[in-house]
C-alpha cells in the first residue's frame, strides 16, 4: 500500500466533500466561510508534514509551505483591496500545500485552469451585458473545479496504476 498516496488523499477527499457546500454557498452569498475552508488548511498541513515525517521529504514540506506562504503574502493585499476574498486565499492555500508538496509547478496549472473555467462561464455573461465589469464574482466554484482537477491528476499520477 502507498501510505504517501493515502495520506495526500485526505485533503483531497476533505475538499471533495466540501466542494459543493463551498460552491452553493459562494454563488449565494460571496463568501466561503472560515468553518470549511480553514480545516482544509489544517488537515493540508497535517497531511503534508506526515508524509515528510515518514518518508523524510523536509525538503518537499519547506517548498510547499514556503509557496503557501506565497500564497498568502500576495493574496492578503488583494483581499485588503477587495479584488479578492479572503476565503478564496485560504481555499487556495489549502489546496497549494498538498499540490506544491507533489509538485510545486502544479498549483500554477491549477489556478490557470481555474481562470480559465471561470472565463468560459463569465465572459459571455459579460458580453451579453448581464454582468459588470466590476461587479463580484464567486470565485470559489471555479477554484474548486480547477484546483481539484489537478490534485486529483497529481494523486493519479502517484497512484501505482498509473506507474
Amino acid at each position: 500500500m502507498n501510505f504517501e498516496l493515502l495520506i495526500l488523499a485526505i485533503p483531497f477527499g476533505y475538499f471533495l466533500a466540501v466542494a459543493g457546500p463551498l460552491a452553493i454557498i459562494d454563488l449565494r452569498s460571496h463568501r466561503l466561510p472560515n468553518v470549511m475552508t480553514l480545516p482544509g488548511v489544517a488537515i493540508s498541513i497535517t497531511a503534508i508534514t506526515t508524509v515528510a515525517a515518514f518518508y523524510s521529504k523536509w525538503l518537499e514540506l519547506i517548498i510547499a509551505m514556503g509557496i503557501g506562504l506565497l500564497v498568502f503574502i500576495i493574496g492578503y493585499p488583494l483581499a485588503r483591496a477587495d479584488l479578492l476574498g479572503m476565503g478564496d486565499i485560504k481555499l487556495v492555500i489549502g489546496f497549494a500545500l498538498p499540490v506544491a508538496f507533489i509538485s510545486p509547478m502544479a498549483l500554477l496549472v491549477g489556478v490557470a485552469i481555474s481562470l480559465g473555467i471561470a472565463n468560459l462561464f463569465l465572459l459571455p455573461k459579460l458580453i451579453a451585458r448581464k454582468l459588470k465589469s466590476n461587479s463580484a464574482i464567486p470565485l470559489g466554484p471555479y477554484l474548486l473545479l480547477g484546483l481539484l482537477s489537478v490534485f486529483g491528476y497529481q494523486l493519479w499520477q502517484l497512484s501505482p496504476v498509473a506507474v
